[in-house]
């Protein structure tokens, strides 16, 4: 067997994740076996974004309540078509007329509450800070959340994959050469789990945010993959 120097040792040490005997069903045969880890990763320009926010108003009548929130909502229709945007951008994601009472004698501890929570699906990346910005001018209460991606996520999905598959296989052969093992097939595939990051600033979340935060839609964004792949070996 090949001396191995520290370096490799730590390769292996970090990346056979464990061996074993898997008996074949042809022979009584014991095949050994191990499992190597592999990463991938694919970076990608932002190009969608979805933006999540509420309108929610309060007054000591429901009806009082809700008009002020259909008036704050009517206003939202009218700025998206003036800038252009498409009649179904805008999503309704729940809504609710709640009365809020607690044991105090101040008036403003008894009122209606009225909320809903949207969402906007927009490709026109350059102009968010300005939407959220103009969006709380409006009335609207909270950005919940700004979430960054790619319209082509699903395909960036798979090719993640691809390269930890290659990955794996390249450290298994790497191992196999370093130990003096003749490599076999692959007896079986795992796959650990994917992730996606964007590393876009917009300063999108907080109450009440002015949304002027730069936008850094090219920065960071990456989809990753981890698979782990058993291979057969056999001690030469």
């Amino acid at each position: 067997m090949k001396c191995l120097p520290f370096l490799v040792l730590a390769f292996l040490a970090g990346n056979l994740v464990a061996f074993g005997q898997f008996a074949t069903t042809s022979d009584t045969r014991d095949l050994l076996s191990f499992s190597v880890i592999g990463y991938g990763k694919k970076f990608f320009t932002v190009d969608v974004a979805d933006v999540k926010f509420s309108v929610s108003t309060r007054d000591s009548s429901a009806a009082a309540a809700r008009d002020a929130h259909n008036r704050i909502v009517a206003a939202l229709e009218q700025y998206l078509v003036a800038q252009n945007y498409t009649a179904d951008i805008i999503k309704l994601e729940s809504t609710g007329l709640t009365r809020k009472s607690r044991s105090s004698d101040r008036l403003d501890d008894d009122f209606y509450l009225s909320n809903s929570v949207f969402s906007i699906r927009s490709k026109r990346i350059a102009d968010l800070s300005d939407l959220q910005a103009d969006l709380v001018n409006l009335g609207v209460d909270e950005i919940i959340s700004v979430d960054l991606f790619s319209s082509q996520q699903r395909a960036l999905e798979d090719e993640a994959k691809e390269l930890a598959i290659a990955d794996a296989r390249r450290k298994a052969a790497f191992t196999a050469d370093q130990l003096d093992w003749a490599l076999g097939k692959i007896i079986s595939i795992e796959y650990l789990g994917q992730r996606s990051s964007s590393g876009g600033g917009f300063g999108a979340r907080g109450s009440r945010h002015d949304g002027r935060g730069q936008a850094s839609a090219a920065s960071a964004n990456f989809v990753d993959a981890r698979v782990k792949l058993s291979f057969v070996y056999i001690v030469e």
